[in-house]
């Protein structure tokens, strides 16, 4: 039997995958301002961009970073909705050759300051409405930060007072641009286009480093499978652009020239049944959860959708139940599953559109290896339609953890004379090479589409005199498939009453994380069960609570 059995799918799908051209997504923008000035690019409450309109203000806003100093290789800090000014600050950023690192605009101080401190940004870019609720912790950027509106001119205020004198508007900024030109650097393939923060396989949030050559590559992989027709498409996405799928989305639609259309808030389901409704896109893109939510709404449900063809899911394998009802109202045979992680680039397996095998994440997309092999023995693969773990390779890889040699060299074992993923989820492969996820990575829950890591939330709630033991756990969501609940078990501290510990969490939780980590369940015990070695038994743990929500 063959260890790539997709191959005969790729056959019959006439899959091509071509490896990447050198160009940066600045230099694709450039070209498309070039060849269709007047295709809109960017949609954003109703107001149009042309490829004209953004590559002009992709170098206006690369003047300004040039301007202040920045050179190839530097990273800018970007936390901002999606917006113009969040698109113009990536392509620019690819334009000079600096590293982009993605804040969540969900993330609380502590956070931010981890991620800041550790990619060591040189510059914040940082939308008003963000920075006016972080405004006492300046001090936390070592650099300048450029406070910014939705568009380049946008004016914004801020409290001077509080800035130290390295807060600027970026307004101010374009307006006293001189003369000059913002020229594409030339960039390496290895060098690190995005710094991209994410759990990994286990614990503190890691900067996994993302290339040109890898996210690029990416993108060619996922059109061998999903062809979009240059300059003919309209894609609609509520994906962050902070997020490495929402980043990936969008980068593509940008190199596909098609017309991008924004969303600037991703939980308002109105704005979302708005945009489409406006827009009728070709291509949308949601989690499965979202995808539910949206169907209880009588705007989306009776919106026009003749002109979709692809409606793209991800994060979680969608619902029988939700993928038939959702066929009702988009139309049959345009479901299509995307699945990865930020490490993999992040897109490694897809479920093409009239190809979906229900419940599966799909077979490699081009240019992608796969193996299942014996969990913690990455040499041992195992029979197809048996679980293991998902080992990949590809060329659109990440290229390690940032100052975190350890922490790759574990990720990412030399097997076979090369480097692949050990992703940590436990899959099985059918004989056409279809996968069907098993379980995640033991601790790892799926909230929203985010990834939210159990050790990361306990080491910080540990840290309450009120708390003695505690587990984090997912459960569940029947509200919300494929999605978890972050449940905490916990033994309470000596002469604390199980409403103060749910106060104290709730308090915490506000201040130091971001929503979707902070728990939503509660079950107190006497003392947590162990495994044989004296580990937490999350197992067990899951398996109380699940029996305890079926009562």
């Amino acid at each position: 039997m063959s260890l790539q059995p997709w191959y005969e799918i790729h056959k019959k799908l006439n899959v091509s995958f071509a490896s990447w051209a050198g160009e940066t997504v600045a230099e694709i923008v450039a070209s498309h301002a070039q060849e269709k000035p007047d295709r809109a690019a960017l949609v954003f409450n109703g107001n149009v961009i042309t490829y004209e309109e953004l590559d002009i203000a992709v170098g206006e806003m690369a003047l300004v970073l040039k301007n202040k100093g920045l050179t190839q290789g530097d990273v800018v800090g970007v936390c901002m909705p999606n917006t113009p000014c969040y698109v113009f600050a990536i392509v620019a950023i690819a334009r000079l050759g600096l590293t982009c690192s993605n804040v969540s605009p969900l993330y609380k101080k502590s956070e931010i300051e981890h991620q800041i401190q550790d990619s060591n940004i040189t510059l914040m870019l940082i939308h008003q409405e963000i920075f006016e609720s972080l405004s006492s912790d300046l001090s936390l950027v070592n650099g300048e930060i450029i406070v910014c509106g939705d568009d380049l001119m946008d004016v914004v205020y801020f409290n001077s007072a509080t800035s130290d004198g390295n807060v600027v508007a970026l307004s101010d900024c374009c307006s006293a641009l001189g003369k000059g030109v913002s020229e594409q650097v030339a960039v390496q393939q290895d060098s690190v286009f995005v710094l991209q923060y994410t759990g990994g396989t286990t614990g503190k949030p890691k900067g996994a480093m993302i290339s040109h050559l890898g996210l690029m590559t990416n993108i060619n992989q996922i059109c061998g499978l999903l062809p979009l027709v240059e300059y003919q498409e309209t894609l609609c996405t509520p994906f962050p652009l902070f997020h490495a799928a929402g980043l990936l989305l969008h980068i593509l639609g940008l190199v596909r020239g098609a017309t991008v259309v924004l969303v600037r808030e991703p939980r308002d389901l109105n704005e979302i049944a708005g945009a489409l409704i406006s827009n009728r896109p070709t291509v949308i893109a949601c989690v499965p959860a979202l995808y539910q939510m949206l169907l209880g709404l009588p705007l989306f449900c009776h919106a026009d959708f003749s002109r979709l063809r692809y409606a793209i899911t991800g994060a979680a394998p969608m619902p029988m139940s939700v993928q038939s009802e959702l066929e009702s109202v988009i139309g049959k045979g345009k479901v299509c599953d995307l699945f990865g992680m930020t490490e993999s680039g992040p897109v490694h397996t897809m479920n093409p559109p009239g190809h979906r095998k229900s419940g599966s994440v799909g077979i490699p997309v081009g240019g992608v290896d796969i193996r299942i092999v014996e969990i913690g023995r990455p040499n041992r693969c195992v029979p197809l339609n048996e679980p293991g773990e998902i080992m990949v390779y590809s060329p659109s890889l990440m290229l390690g953890y940032l100052n975190m040699e350890r922490e790759t060299v574990k990720a990412m074992p030399l097997v076979d004379g090369r480097c692949w993923l050990m992703t940590g989820d436990v899959a099985r492969m059918d004989e056409d090479g279809y996968l069907f996820l098993c379980d995640r990575a033991k601790d790892m829950l799926i909230v929203g589409g985010f990834k939210v890591f159990s050790t990361e939330i306990e080491e910080k709630l540990l840290g309450l005199p009120c708390i003695d033991q505690i587990a984090i756990v997912g459960c569940s969501d029947n509200a919300r498939p494929g999605n978890d609940k972050v449940c905490a078990v916990v033994v309470a501290a000596k002469g604390f009453s199980e409403e103060a510990v749910k106060v104290a969490i709730g308090a915490f939780s506000r201040e130091q994380m971001a929503p979707y980590k902070a728990p939503k369940d509660f079950k107190f015990k006497e003392a947590l069960p162990l495994t044989s070695v004296g580990k937490i038994d999350k197992k067990q743990l899951r398996q109380e609570l699940s029996a305890r929500l079926a009562m």
